[in-house]
C-alpha cells in the first residue's frame, strides 16, 4: 500500500500546535523543525531539530483567558503575533521564533 503525502499545516495550525496546553495550563511538548535567521545581524541559514521542545510562558502556565501575545511577549517595540519564545524540554535556553521559519511541526509540514 503507497503512503498518502502529509498535508502541509497553515501558519494558523502550526501556532495552535504550538500554543496547546493541557487542562492546567501546562504546554504540551512538539516536534519541530526550523530555520534561524537575524535580519539585522544579517546571519542564520542553519536547520534545527527540537525532538521534544515546549512554548515557554512565563511562570510554565497559561491562566484561562490569557492572550498568547500577553503570555509570550512583553510589551516592547518590534513585538510581533508571530513570534514565540520555545525552548526544548532538556535545555534551559530560550529562541525566539518566527513562525514563518517553521519547516515542520510534528512531522508535518508548514506552509
Amino acid at each position: 500500500m503507497r503512503n498518502q503525502p502529509l498535508r502541509m499545516l497553515s501558519w494558523k495550525e502550526c501556532l495552535a500546535i504550538l500554543e496547546a496546553t493541557d487542562a492546567r495550563g501546562v504546554p504540551k511538548p512538539f516536534s519541530i523543525f526550523f530555520c534561524t535567521a537575524d535580519q539585522q545581524k544579517q546571519t542564520g541559514g542553519q536547520i534545527i531539530h527540537y525532538e521534544k521542545a515546549v512554548w515557554h510562558v512565563k511562570n510554565g502556565r497559561i491562566n484561562k483567558g490569557q492572550s498568547a501575545i500577553k503570555a509570550t511577549v512583553k510589551p516592547r517595540q518590534g513585538a510581533s503575533k508571530w513570534t514565540r519564545n520555545i525552548r526544548a524540554v532538556d535545555s534551559d535556553q530560550i529562541r525566539r521564533l518566527n513562525i514563518h521559519l517553521i519547516l515542520e511541526i510534528n512531522g508535518q509540514p508548514v506552509k
